[in-house]
């Protein structure tokens, strides 16, 4: 977990990790960050997810603990490998089931902070499958400090 003495703080996926079987998200626990209390955050997030299947998806958010005066707003875009968007929504996160193959998800937002919170990303799969959704190394979290 990355803590809050820098301007930036970043959460990065060193390793693949499969999820099957559950359509339950729960915390990522490389892609968490501590945060300042009273201030406002820029966070960005990269998510490189791949599917062998179409059926199981993905399922993913960004969460936080108590501590927040204005709730995260922001957008979320999920590419293609070749780089054609086949999303835009406004929020935190985005469900998808699509064909298999390799995604790119960007969550762009930001935060204004009470007392220090945690962020994190949650993920899994959009259908439950014996089929494995695989969050990849080197998807990432950052929070920029701006206030």
């Amino acid at each position: 977990m990355s803590y809050s003495s820098s301007p930036v703080l970043t959460g990065y996926k060193s390793v693949d990790e499969s999820r099957t079987n559950t359509a339950t998200r729960s915390a990522d626990t490389s892609l968490v960050l501590r945060l300042d209390g009273y201030t406002t955050y820029h966070i960005k997030s990269m998510l490189h997810w791949t599917t062998a299947t179409g059926n199981p998806g993905i399922n993913q958010r960004i969460g936080i603990t108590v501590g927040f005066l204005q709730a995260l707003k922001g957008t979320v875009m999920t590419f293609d490998a070749g780089g054609t968007l086949i999303d835009s929504t406004i929020g935190t996160g985005t469900s998808k089931s699509l064909v298999a193959g390799d995604y790119f998800t960007l969550i762009d937002a930001s935060l204004i902070t009470s007392i220090a919170p945690t962020v994190f990303i949650t993920w899994g799969q959009f259908v439950s499958s014996p089929d494995a959704t695989t969050l990849n190394n080197g998807s990432y979290i950052i929070a920029t400090k701006l206030k």
